[in-house]
């Protein structure tokens, strides 16, 4: 067996017998600490493996997302932090604090629609690769509720990381913050 394994080591032997019994006896005299099961026990444990494999996926998953979050939300930080000489522009020609907001309010709605845009166009093709690989149906089904969310999280941490900088970019006098 080990012969046609990749790593030359196998965790499992599956034996069809009419005597089982007289077997386990046999095998555990040779090995005392090898498990053997009947076919229910079987897929008992290789159930409560896969399960395992994915909540082990999920979590990897989870820091995935979470360290793309944090570094999609500085990024925007800085550059809106970097902005505030030209908000302080905007505020000395003229323009209200009001006025200033709407404009990063319309630039977060860009560029949160932009990133929703080019993710999903990221994450089609291999969606419809999987869909194709196992309905035959090239159209993948994502819960329109799910996809929602998504958007509304994206669109959620655009507003926040520019908004939040932005108000305190805004804070004092134009003329002095022009000042650097």
């Amino acid at each position: 067996m080990r012969a046609h394994t990749a790593t030359g080591l196998t965790d499992r032997l599956v034996l069809v017998t009419a005597g089982r019994s007289d077997l386990r006896d046999a095998l555990t005299t040779l090995s005392p600490g090898l498990a053997v099961l009947d076919r229910a026990g079987a897929s008992a444990v290789r159930d409560v493996e896969q399960e395992q494999n994915a909540w082990a996926n999920l979590l990897a998953l989870g820091l995935i997302i979470v360290f793309i979050v944090i570094s999609v939300v500085n990024t925007l930080v800085m550059a809106t932090g970097a902005r505030v000489r030209e908000f302080a522009l905007l505020r000395v020609v003229g323009g209200t604090r009001r006025q200033v907001l709407g404009m990063i309010r319309w630039e977060a709605v860009l560029v949160g629609g932009i990133a929703v845009a080019v993710g999903t166009a990221v994450a089609a093709p291999t969606l419809v690769a999987i869909s194709y690989g196992i309905t035959e149906s090239p159209l993948p089904y994502v819960p329109p509720l799910t996809y929602a969310v998504m958007v509304a999280v994206t669109l959620g941490l655009a507003f926040a990381a520019t908004l939040v900088p932005a108000r305190a970019a805004l804070l004092g006098r134009p003329v002095e913050r022009m000042g650097g």
